[in-house]
């Protein structure tokens, strides 16, 4: 009998789901994660257009590299340049 209840505690969960999920949303609300919220996403370039990141820095030497600029070039040859800073 005791190898019987000894199998039988092997395969029992030690929590039940909804533990999980209060764990989940307790520390959601502490670090300020939003349940729901606006979608976020890129542009999606068209068929042909090439992108080109360029980061940039003032000597070299410090690795900030917090200069941005953008370039996309589409298929039929106008080119958008966008540029920012990164603190």
């Amino acid at each position: 009998m005791a190898r019987l209840l000894k199998l039988k505690d092997r395969f029992e969960k030690p929590f039940q789901y909804g533990d999980y999920a209060l764990g989940a949303l307790a520390w959601m609300q502490q670090e300020k994660v939003p349940l729901w919220g606006d979608i976020i996403s890129a542009s999606v370039p068209k068929s042909g257009t090439e992108i080109s990141l360029i980061y940039i820095s003032e000597t070299g030497k410090d690795y900030s590299w917090k200069y941005r600029a953008r370039f996309e070039v589409e298929k039929d040859g106008t080119v958008k340049v966008d540029h920012w800073v990164v603190d």
